[in-house]
């Protein structure tokens, strides 16, 4: 069991919403990184500093920045909340 479970995802489900708005292509691979980081690895992806670097494996390090700063922003939070159901229901979450 990861050190912090459970984890407060919210930051990565936005983050994830904004990899699947602007990166489409990526989003299986960084969502099996993220996977990875926390189930494998142990790291507290609830951590921005975390995830990010976690995606910049995936992404690269200018793209993940962009990410991360962008799960602050207004019009992630409604796109979460649309993503998230349908994530669900692909099997993504």
């Amino acid at each position: 069991m990861p050190k912090n479970f459970p984890p407060f995802t919210l930051h990565v489900m936005r983050a994830l919403a904004v990899v699947e708005d602007k990166h489409a292509s990526m989003l299986e691979n960084s969502i099996a990184a993220l996977y990875k980081g926390m189930w494998v690895d142990d790291k507290s992806i609830h951590e921005p500093a975390v995830f990010g670097a976690i995606l910049s494996e995936v992404l690269g390090e200018e793209k993940a920045r962009r990410v991360v700063e962008d799960v602050s922003l207004p019009p992630t939070k409604p796109q979460c909340l649309l993503t998230f159901p349908f994530s669900l229901f692909r099997g993504n979450c």
